[in-house]
């Protein structure tokens, strides 16, 4: 199977400390699989934009966050890559599409992910950012 790359360039802060704001990131184009915990580069048909963001859950998976908390499908999912869970950040819980995958910036203040503009069609995936 042949693969293909792409560079691509951070645009804002949302995904800091990862994903540096100006820093140029290699992306594994049409990936043959996407893993939770995995950056993606996409498109946002909504907003004619591409966006940076991570998996956090998956098609027929539920997502809620709580004081801070992110759970799936009502279990508690540590994420390790956040500095900080702002405790007032809650989420109703949503029911993921089939097919389709919630992201989330890792600086959830700041940034517009599925909670905005919901969760992310396959064909819209670019690639998966190579670390």
């Amino acid at each position: 199977m042949e693969f293909f790359y792409g560079f691509y360039q951070g645009v804002g802060k949302s995904m800091e400390p990862a994903l540096i704001e100006g820093e140029v990131y290699l992306v594994k184009k049409n990936p043959d699989y996407i893993r939770r915990g995995d950056i993606i580069v996409f498109k946002v048909p909504s907003l004619n934009q591409i966006h940076t963001k991570r998996v956090v859950a998956f098609g027929n998976e539920t997502v809620e966050i709580r004081e801070g908390q992110l759970y799936i499908d009502g279990e508690k999912y540590e994420e390790t890559y956040l500095l900080n869970k702002n405790k007032s950040d809650n989420l109703k819980p949503v029911d993921v599409p089939a097919g389709q995958y919630f992201v989330l910036g890792d600086v959830r203040s700041i940034s517009q992910d599925s909670r905005y503009y919901g969760a992310i069609k396959k064909d819209n995936i670019i690639g998966v950012v190579v670390q």
